[in-house]
């Protein structure tokens, strides 16, 4: 299975990257709960996937973890590669202290081009307490190519688990761009250039305790250059990417059929199709012309999250949408509901029917007992307001014979 999806992942990305000119070599790495950021406790296990893909062979891999003073922990593999793809999944050591570490993936083609992704990981001192603080997670992809002279926005979407207050920073950017460290937004105005020019951007998501997360990407300002007929052109067809701009269907009951329309948008109105790659769930499909993702969820024994990635392509630049599906335990929990119930048997019933007129029943087992006490009171006192009244009738009789005597 894993060798099909590296083909078939190789045969996507090299089509776009192919008619793509802003990047010949493409790296996707990814922890193994589809995240760039993982916590996890002391003797926890960690694992992460990478993918390498250019036009250009040979590439020269890297793949290594450093810790917080930026020295090497473990390099999984440093080696040059004739194949136009590679991919693998390492195991993060075990037994690491606790701290911040970062797995760098770097690589570079014949043709010059270089990309590196980094994961950063948390090994918190194993506790079994609630009072762990969890790091919040960029759940956005940045726009990276912008025209000289043009206005370059992004809005950094992030979330955090412990519900803190978030705070946004640009730790390594060009000096026209800025980040709105309370909403998180990104702007500025391209400058002009007389080339294209890539700008390394680097941004830092801070929960306000000690928990913090980065995105690192390339941002590419396009040299716009002016035809004969006073038309701007940088050089190439003037496309614009595609845009995902449906939201996910994320949770499915196990058995049951699983559908989710993406839906895509294309400023210059291109053909779109659409496909999936990475760590490919074997239960859903997609219609590369209608872009319907769907499937029938698998039994599972417990809810189970799985990773799906989607994306729209229009021919020469694409969109990437990813999110996770959770496939529901019915049985399971349906069994553990039943548990719950209380079988009560016929007498019992009417006896919560009768009482419900003055108390509305309830089968809780507590209180069927207190209705029952209740009733047995209620009868001692019926049986002896019946007794009085035969006594005074009795003496009624009495008293009314002496008066004929």
């Amino acid at each position: 299975m894993k060798s099909t999806l590296g083909i078939f992942s190789f045969v996507v990305l090299s089509i776009l990257l192919i008619g793509s000119v802003s990047a010949l070599i493409t790296i996707d790495s990814q922890w193994n709960d589809g995240s760039q950021n993982l916590v996890v406790d002391q003797s926890g296990s960690a694992s992460f996937d990478v993918y390498f893909v250019s036009y250009d062979s040979p590439m020269d891999v890297g793949v290594k973890l450093y810790n917080s003073d930026g020295e090497v922990v473990e390099t999984f593999i440093a080696s040059t590669t004739d194949s136009h793809f590679f991919e693998n999944e390492y195991n993060i050591p075990s037994d690491l202290e606790a701290g911040d570490y970062e797995v760098l993936v770097s690589g570079s083609d014949s043709a010059g081009d270089r990309e590196e992704v980094k994961l950063t990981l948390r090994v918190n001192i194993q506790n079994s307490g609630d009072n762990i603080n969890h790091r919040p997670a960029i759940n956005s992809n940045p726009l990276k190519e912008v025209k000289e002279g043009r206005d370059y926005s992004y809005q950094v979407v992030a979330s955090d688990e412990d519900g803190d207050a978030l705070t946004y920073q640009m730790v390594n950017g060009p000096q026209w761009l800025s980040i709105d460290e309370n909403t998180g937004l990104v702007s500025g105005v391209a400058p002009q250039i007389e080339e294209d020019i890539a700008y390394n951007v680097e941004l830092n998501v801070l929960d306000g305790n000690d928990g913090d997360t980065w995105q690192i990407y390339n941002l590419i300002v396009r040299n716009v250059v002016e035809d004969d007929g006073g038309e701007d052109t940088d050089g190439t067809e003037d496309n614009n990417p595609p845009i995902i701009i449906s939201t996910p269907i994320t949770e499915v009951k196990e058995g049951r059929d699983y559908s989710y329309q993406v839906v895509a948008t294309d400023e210059d109105s291109d053909v779109l199709s659409y496909h999936l790659i990475f760590n490919i769930p074997n239960w859903i499909s997609i219609d590369e012309n209608t872009g319907l993702v769907s499937g029938v969820a698998p039994e599972v024994t417990e809810d189970t999250e799985f990773e799906v990635t989607v994306v729209a392509y229009d021919g020469e630049f694409h969109n990437i949408q990813k999110y996770n599906v959770v496939v529901e335990n019915v049985r399971d929990n349906k069994d553990s509901n039943d548990k719950k119930k209380k079988t009560i048997n016929v007498d019992e019933y009417y006896t919560e029917k009768y009482l419900a007129q003055f108390n509305p029943i309830n089968l809780d087992e507590d209180e069927v007992d207190s209705s029952k006490e209740e009733s047995k009171v209620l009868g001692r006192i019926l049986l002896a307001l019946a007794i009085l009244v035969f006594v005074l009738l009795v003496l009624i009789v009495i008293f009314l014979l002496a008066r004929l005597d």
